[in-house]
């Protein structure tokens, strides 16, 4: 629990995704991130200004010092009109999707705590594997959503979660797992044992859709937000395709092929299996694969048959054009789920095996191996069970070059010398008045050189390898295996039955063999018999003797002398 780990911020490294997301356009959102705050701002130094003339003219002092601070007074008036004017031309002239991801994060912990603008925060594993709950970048979101919607005629609550998905989905309980997902449905193989766990509905679905967006549909009285996860409401096979996407689902791939559900999740297979592929469904990345036969295992006196996940299915679209189905565009070696997820994350094998060297060479520290990289599985062919299983997987985040846009340091060295000459001001002034007065808390400070104009000042640019870096977010080794027990039960149990089975066969086989050589000599015989009764007959007419056969001839031959010597 005590280690922290570095990663980029979701909403950070995904933002053009995420603003598709958010039910306020860019707009309104920087409206109420800056735009008050400008108005506001102005409106106070105005205000302020106003004060400090009023107070000088009210002040006794020497005619030509009042006068000076008068005529300073009126020269940072202007200086204040020409800076706010620069502001909100800076405003209006800058994308609005780059000005408001600056905006945001100038209220993150990092920058407020020193580390400047930067797209990375800290924190736990167990969280990053499984997401978490109150996201800062998302807790700045909703300060703006709460801003916009308090400013609406009707005040209508804008749907909103701080929480961020993680790679995988942690059930904490069977109530919690039944709020965020359905039942799936397999077949059972009783009418053709090849289909054994072969899908028939994925949480009710038969082609893939993913929950992107579960604040359009989330049931709120049964979630708590900031404790739990929202998730969309059940997906139902008969919906239209418009109805899935105002639930907040997304189709993950191009085309119905891509999108199918296909195969078994892996607990098990229709038997035998004997073919040099098998199908696959994996959840994970939101795809149906077929893994290949590599090789006969021997699993402690029990032959097994290793399968394993293809690396032409990571390709991309040049290498293997099929693949363009699936957004494959970028970098061989891994799976473009940007579409599921809604951020741009790719999924890959570890270290980015069997990847584009590219892909390894702008992250230090990658060293891939198949031998602890690899996804594969062992299946028992007779039964179809499986006996060793690694399904390893690592999610990446796509990250690029980024200049977030700061204000001219001429605006700043303006506002600089505009909260010079206010100080210097208030100093004069306050040196002439009798009564007590609070003409000292005047400051500019407090209301132009707030923390957000001097945060839009700063520079924030992050550089990635060749302009672009696939970050490796975590991967993760689900496996198991069967111990020797099992295997020991096999052979004890199938492969004897199998012994008996294949004895008896043979058995059967040897007297089958003896019964029929014994059928085909008592065939054999009596064909002799009725040839002798036929070559008799013709004998007894005197007919061709010629055709007896050689080994009667001479027994039939005789037989004639003696019925002569009658």
């Amino acid at each position: 629990e005590d280690d922290q780990i570095t990663l980029p911020y979701a909403v950070v490294i995904g933002f053009e995704f995420f603003l598709q997301q958010v039910p306020v356009s860019a707009s309104d959102l920087l409206q109420a991130a800056i735009g008050t705050q400008l108005v506001a701002a102005e409106g106070d130094m105005e205000t302020m200004m106003d004060t400090l003339y009023v107070e000088i003219q009210n002040t006794t002092m020497p005619r030509k010092v009042k006068q000076a601070l008068l005529t300073q007074v009126a020269a940072t008036n202007q200086s204040l009109q020409v800076f706010f004017e620069d502001m909100i031309a800076f405003v209006n002239t800058t994308y609005v999707g780059d000005l408001l991801l600056k905006v945001l994060m100038c209220g993150l912990p990092e920058y407020k705590s020193g580390r400047g603008l930067t797209p990375f925060w800290k924190t736990d594993p167990f969280s990053a594997w499984y997401g978490w709950l109150n996201d800062p970048m998302r807790m700045e979101i909703e300060k703006l959503l709460l801003n916009v919607q308090n400013k609406s005629t009707n005040h209508t609550a804008i749907p909103w979660t701080n929480s961020v998905p993680g790679g995988a989905f942690n059930w904490t309980s069977i109530e919690e797992t039944r709020r965020r997902r359905q039942p799936d449905v397999f077949k059972t193989g009783k009418r053709n044992p090849n289909q054994i766990g072969q899908y028939v509905r994925y949480q009710n679905m038969t082609e893939m859709w993913s929950c992107v967006v579960p604040v359009l549909s989330q049931n709120t009285s049964l979630y708590v937000e900031g404790e739990q996860f929202p998730a969309c409401a059940y997906f139902q096979h008969d919906w239209t395709d418009e109805q899935a996407l105002q639930a907040g689902y997304r189709k993950p791939f191009a085309t119905a092929y891509a999108n199918r559900i296909s195969g078994t999740n892996g607990n098990g297979f229709g038997r035998p299996v004997l073919t040099p592929q098998v199908g696959l469904y994996l959840s994970e990345i939101y795809r149906s694969v077929y893994a290949a036969y590599k090789k006969d295992i021997d699993w402690h006196g029990v032959t097994t048959r290793r399968y394993g996940l293809q690396s032409k299915d990571l390709e991309n679209a040049t290498s293997n054009p099929d693949n363009a189905q699936f957004y494959n565009f970028g970098p061989s070696g891994m799976e473009n789920t940007t579409s599921a997820f809604g951020l741009p994350v790719f999924v890959s094998f570890p270290h980015f095996l069997h990847g584009d060297p590219r892909l390894i060479g702008a992250v230090e520290g990658l060293d891939p191996n198949e031998d602890v990289h690899d996804s594969i599985f062992d299946v028992e062919p007779q039964t179809g069970l499986p006996t060793l299983a690694h399904k390893r997987l690592q999610v990446n985040y796509q990250m690029t070059d980024r200049t977030l846009p700061t204000t001219d340091p001429a605006s700043q060295a303006l506002a600089s010398a505009v909260c010079a000459n206010i100080s210097d001001i208030v100093t004069v002034l306050s040196g002439f008045r009798r009564f007590p007065y609070n003409i000292s808390a005047l400051t500019c400070e407090m209301v132009m050189f707030n923390e957000l104009f001097t945060c839009l000042s700063v520079p924030a640019d992050w550089k990635m390898y060749n302009g672009e870096v696939f970050f490796p977010y975590g991967w993760v080794d689900e496996s198991f295996s069967l111990p020797k027990d099992d295997a020991d039960d096999i052979k004890n149990t199938l492969y004897l039955i199998d012994g008996i089975i294949g004895n008896l066969q043979f058995w059967s086989l040897v007297m089958a063999g003896i019964f029929f050589v014994v059928l085909l000599a008592m065939l054999y015989r009596g064909h002799l018999d009725r040839l002798a009764l036929g070559h008799k007959w013709h004998a007894a007419g005197g007919a061709d003797t010629e055709l007896l056969s050689d080994w009667r001839a001479p027994f039939l031959a005789e037989q004639g002398r003696s019925e002569e010597g009658k």
